[in-house]
């Protein structure tokens, strides 16, 4: 049974056996259950159909124009739309998976905490994906967003964590430069900027985040470094 449900999907929520056997022990099928499943799956399909994909071919166009024809405001557009395509896929994926477990009676975990609302990129990356995340954690023992003490070895294992997300997402050499860009800015807050942030004001941390995150998002994205 745990190997053939079917709201299992690459995008997740991953389950695990111990959770699964869990939900299976209290599965509850109800009219209430089956129409917030309908409701979740219908906001799934709205996310990756009509926003995700739409979002998707406006950034494809915008990378494809040659650099001497690329405007600045252009660029920014296609950050933007990156940035919301890519987590509307997923989550939508997500919401997907959810509601087709509510249809059965069983309960999924959410995978996405409201990430863009984050104040660090290490607290960016602890809602974003969650059960992939934490399963890199517990099973591969890649702890990409829960090292406190900064080294060499936890920076080198933190960038082969992020090759396997990005991998996960778009499998293309863009995800190593993308992988050592994202350790990069956890290794910083690591190392004190983490320290600095929360004395900043709120709206500050919150573009911060926006920022680095919706470039590294153009790494895996862009045709080349222009």
């Amino acid at each position: 049974a745990y190997l053939i449900q079917a709201p299992v999907f690459p995008a997740g929520p991953l389950s695990r056996i111990n959770e699964f056997r869990a939900a299976m022990r209290r599965t509850d099928v109800s009219m209430s259950s089956f129409a917030y499943g309908v409701r979740r799956i219908v906001t799934g399909l709205t996310k990756v159909y009509l926003l995700a994909l739409p979002l998707g071919a406006t950034a494809d166009r915008i990378f494809a124009l040659r650099v001497t024809k690329l405007s600045t405001d252009a660029a920014w557009l296609g950050a933007a739309c990156v940035a919301l395509e890519v987590y509307f896929a997923i989550n939508g994926f997500s919401d997907i998976g959810i509601g087709m477990g509510r249809l059965v009676g069983l309960r999924y975990a959410e995978n996405f905490r409201r990430p863009y609302t984050a104040d660090s990129v290490r607290e960016f990356w602890r809602r974003w994906n969650v059960t992939l995340i934490t399963w890199l954690r517990d099973y591969v023992r890649l702890p990409i967003a829960g090292l406190d003490r900064p080294g060499v070895a936890g920076y080198l294992i933190t960038i082969l964590g992020f090759v396997l997300v990005g991998a996960w997402y778009r499998p293309t050499m863009h995800v190593l430069p993308w992988a050592a860009y994202m350790g990069t800015w956890l290794a910083l807050e690591a190392l004190g900027l983490g320290v600095l942030l929360p004395r900043l004001p709120r709206v500050v941390r919150h573009a911060y985040v926006l920022l680095v995150v919706a470039l590294g998002w153009v790494l895996l994205r862009a045709s080349g470094p222009g």
